[in-house]
């Protein structure tokens, strides 16, 4: 219960609303609110980026912020624009990230309940 109680307070940050109401617009943030927003996330759920890095030790950067925005229930469009990439390429990058986090090949859907449920 604790943890819904930290991604709901997350949720409700200024920044993580505001980067969702550009994204909303069609607007990329800038690099600094996303990094504002991931450092955020280090506060309130410690664990999950733990969690992401015991997985894959080798997952970079800017996989670890895909796996944030979709933990904060970006949707692949919103996670598109943020990232300044293709709803095909977040599409392939979320079937990758699922083989390599979670040994798994379910499609695109399943990634978003893994990551929700991790940490």
């Amino acid at each position: 219960m604790e943890g819904r109680i930290r991604e709901r307070k997350l949720l409700a940050e200024t920044v993580v609303r505001e980067i969702r109401n550009q994204v909303r617009a069609g607007k990329q943030p800038d690099r600094s609110e996303l990094q504002t927003m991931s450092e955020l996330v280090a506060v309130y759920l410690p664990q999950f980026v733990e969690k992401l890095r015991q997985l894959y030790p080798s997952i970079s950067d800017d996989n670890i912020l895909f796996c944030i925005l979709t933990r904060l229930h970006f949707t692949p469009k919103e996670i598109a624009v943020a990232l300044g990439i293709s709803q095909q390429v977040v599409s392939n990058r979320r079937k990758r990230l699922n083989l390599c986090l979670f040994k798994k090949t379910a499609g695109t859907m399943r990634f978003a309940y893994n990551i929700h449920h991790l940490a």
